[in-house]
């Protein structure tokens, strides 16, 4: 599963740098193989640019705590910001959304469980 993020290159890979750390800092996901994703820098940048965090497991109930970890960081991160979410389900389905206060994140979550059948 791909945790993605849209606006512009400072606030995309400031979320997913913040994200990355959520995660690696969540026990339930040890067993996951947790992966920044990054772009070539735009034009006059040097360096690749974090855009995403993708996250590897073989079981339900890794990409389950994923889903969990995920929907906890929103919602600390939603306190203080808008938050453009982009979501590459392992079926291959893309959800986006943005997320502007914790009553969107349930309906976030939501559509993760629907869409991608996790």
């Amino acid at each position: 599963m791909i945790f993605g993020f849209d606006g512009d290159e400072q606030t995309v890979a400031d979320n997913a740098q913040s994200l990355t750390a959520w995660f690696r800092d969540t026990e339930n996901l040890a067993r996951a193989d947790i992966n920044r994703v990054s772009r070539p820098p735009s034009d006059g940048r040097q360096g690749a640019v974090d855009e995403a965090v993708r996250v590897l497991a073989e079981s339900g109930p890794v990409l389950s705590a994923a889903l969990t970890a995920y929907c906890n960081w929103l919602l600390q991160r939603v306190k203080t910001r808008n938050v453009a979410v982009r979501i590459t389900c392992p079926n291959g389905v893309e959800i986006t959304g943005t997320a502007r206060s914790e009553a969107d994140v349930p309906r976030v979550k939501a559509k993760i469980l629907r869409d991608c059948g996790v």
